[in-house]
C-alpha cells in the first residue's frame, strides 16, 4: 500500500475519533475553553513527539515560510474546534458531523483547482457534486 494513503487513512481515523470526542465533550463546557483544551493537548503530544524523534537522533529542521503557513494552520483548526463544539453543542448529532468534512472536501478540491491548478475534469466535477449532494441526503434523512 502507498505510504501517502496509509497516513491519509489514519488521518480519517483520527479526524473520526475527534468528532466522537468532541461531541461527547460539547454538552460540559464552553466552545473556547473546549478549544483550548483540544489545542493545549494536541501541542503537548505533538512536542513529546518531537521530542522523541530529536533524542533518536532525528534531525528537526524549519524554515520561515513553513512557521507561516503551519501558524495559519493552528489558527484554522483551533475555529474547526471551536465551530465543531458550538455544533454539537447546539444538537447536531454525531452521524451528521460528515457536513465539517464534506464542506471541507469541497473547499479543498475548489481551491486545488484554483490555486494549485490541479487537473480538472468531469469526473472529478461529478464526485464533488455527489459529496455535496450525499451531504445534503444524508442531512435530511438525520433531521
Amino acid at each position: 500500500m502507498n505510504t501517502a494513503l496509509l497516513f491519509a487513512l489514519c488521518a480519517g481515523c483520527a479526524a473520526a475519533l475527534w468528532a466522537i470526542f468532541l461531541k461527547l465533550g460539547s454538552n460540559q463546557t464552553t466552545a473556547a475553553l473546549g478549544a483550548a483544551i483540544v489545542s493545549a493537548t494536541a501541542l503537548l503530544v505533538n512536542l513529546g513527539i518531537v521530542m522523541g524523534l530529536k533524542a533518536g537522533g532525528q534531525s528537526i529542521e524549519l524554515d520561515r515560510r513553513a512557521v507561516l503557513f503551519l501558524v495559519l494552520a493552528g489558527i484554522a483548526a483551533a475555529g474547526a474546534d471551536a465551530f465543531a463544539l458550538l455544533t454539537f453543542g447546539r444538537g447536531l448529532r454525531l452521524s451528521s458531523a460528515f457536513i465539517i468534512n464534506a464542506t471541507a472536501t469541497a473547499i479543498v478540491f475548489l481551491i486545488g483547482i484554483a490555486a494549485f491548478r490541479e487537473p480538472i475534469n468531469a469526473s472529478r466535477v461529478a464526485a464533488l457534486a455527489l459529496i455535496g449532494g450525499g451531504m445534503l441526503w444524508l442531512n435530511y434523512q438525520n433531521a
